[in-house]
C-alpha cells in the first residue's frame, strides 16, 4: 500500500500530525493493438517492456494473453490488421496513468484501452 495525499493536519502544541490517504493497488484490464508491420521480435520486446513497467512499480501481472492478428472493422491509419494483446494486472492508479502515457507515446501501438475491474474492491 502507498500513502496518498494528506487529508488532514492536526496541530497540537509544537507537533503536527498528518492523516494521509491509503491507496491500494486496483485491478485493471489493458488491451492494446500493435502495428501489424512490427516484427515478432519487436512485438515481444514491446510486451516485455510493459510487463516490466508494471512489475517494477509494485504491480502484479495476473494474465497476459496474446490474442494475435485480427482484421480491423475499419481502416486505422491506412492499416487493415493489427496484433492484439490483453493484460490483466493490479497496479496503483498513478502508475496506470504513467503506463497510459507510455502507450500513447509509442508509435508501434495503434490503439489501447485500460479498464478498471472490480469496482467493489474499494
Amino acid at each position: 500500500m502507498k500513502e496518498g495525499k494528506t487529508l488532514l493536519k492536526i496541530k497540537q502544541n509544537d507537533t503536527t500530525q498528518e492523516i494521509k490517504q491509503i491507496i491500494k493497488p486496483r485491478s485493471y484490464e489493458l488491451m492494446f493493438i500493435i502495428n501489424f508491420n512490427t516484427s515478432e521480435k519487436e512485438r515481444k520486446e514491446l510486451i516485455e517492456t510493459y510487463k516490466k513497467f508494471i512489475t517494477e512499480n509494485n504491480g502484479e501481472i495476473i494474465k497476459v494473453e496474446n490474442i494475435g492478428e485480427k482484421d480491423f472493422a475499419y481502416p486505422i491509419n491506412k492499416m487493415k490488421k493489427g496484433y492484439y494483446v490483453l493484460f490483466d494486472f493490479k497496479a496503483y492508479p498513478d502508475d496506470v496513468v504513467r503506463l497510459q502515457n507510455l502507450l500513447k507515446n509509442n508509435e508501434k501501438v495503434v490503439r489501447f484501452m485500460v479498464v478498471r475491474k472490480n469496482l467493489k474492491e474499494d
